[in-house]
């Protein structure tokens, strides 16, 4: 079954908790995100968001969103606008997952329970992988997917100020080659 909400949902309440974890962030729109392959870029030092995120310290030091856009221009093809000058060290792609409840789900065999899973699209899987590959010393690439399923589940973890705890993230080169990404619960572990 589908979640309850949309991705849009899920993507502002996260934005809205990241703020309070970065000191600065950057949703880019639609038409970005087809020349990045991203939603979102943030720099933070906030420690407990890097142990949700599964680093016990900092690991990325950063690197100017500038500099990603004029690699992507090459890349693609086409001139990128409307990027500030800043700096971000994260980078992050929801994912609207579906919840698979039966026994006849292709990766219930993994798991024996229940399961959220999420399609990767090819191109955006190339476009992060490119990210990955120049920048990834200075700058952790993720998916980002709700562990929940149901609209008053995740307006409620909003209420609490827990979108980002009961979310599961999942580092973009793990996923390289990979159709789907499958997990149970919030956090880093994840099957694809």
């Amino acid at each position: 079954m589908r979640a309850t909400f949309e991705e849009k949902t899920y993507e502002n309440y996260f934005n809205n908790e990241l703020s309070k974890r970065t000191k600065i962030y950057f949703p880019i729109g639609q038409v970005q995100e087809g020349y990045f392959g991203f939603d979102c870029s943030a720099y933070s030092t906030n420690n407990k968001l890097w142990r949700i995120l599964g680093y016990p310290y900092i690991s990325y030091k950063g690197c100017e969103l500038k500099d990603i856009a004029k690699y992507m221009e090459i890349i693609i093809g086409n001139e990128i606008d409307n990027i500030p000058k800043m700096k971000a060290n994260l980078l992050f792609q929801y994912k609207k997952p579906e919840y698979i409840t039966v026994s006849t789900g292709k990766e219930w065999f993994a798991w024996g329970q229940p399961y959220f899973r999420y399609d990767i699209d090819i191109e955006q899987q190339e476009l992060l992988m490119q990210i990955h590959n120049n920048f990834g010393k200075s700058i952790l690439v993720l998916y980002a997917a709700p562990a929940l399923h149901k609209v008053q589940d995740l307006v409620d973890a909003y209420i609490k100020s827990k979108i980002i705890d009961y979310s599961n993230f999942k580092k973009v080169n793990d996923l390289y080659g990979h159709h789907r990404n499958t997990y149970i619960q919030a956090g880093t572990y994840s099957i694809a």
